[in-house]
């Protein structure tokens, strides 16, 4: 199992989310607001203005836990669905040792 982390720009969660429900491997996923700072150049004028003058800027985090496999399509997909859109987000993917529900 892996977990697929994405850390992306508030405004672009509606599109990925749009993009990650019609995947048959993702069977649900985790949201969390949170707030993020890079020394990259920003991907859009607001947020690099807003890192700037604030430190950070209003992120969502999504987190996925997929079939090893499926993670790596997962990820190759959004690549290719996103075209010029695909500095819209940053991802991690790591192995999960075990998953199960309590």
């Amino acid at each position: 199992m892996k977990l697929l982390t994405l850390y992306l720009p508030q405004q672009a969660q509606e599109l990925l989310l749009d993009r990650l429900s019609t995947y048959s491997e993702v069977s649900g996923f985790t949201i969390t607001e949170c707030q993020g700072h890079s020394t990259r150049d920003q991907d859009t004028a607001a947020g690099a203005i807003r890192d700037r003058v604030v430190g950070y800027v209003p992120t969502v985090r999504i987190e996925l836990i997929l079939e090893a496999p499926a993670a790596r399509d997962v990820v190759k997909r959004l690549r290719e669905e996103l075209g010029t859109e695909g500095r819209l987000a940053t991802y991690s993917v790591v192995d999960v040792e075990e998953f199960g529900r309590l």
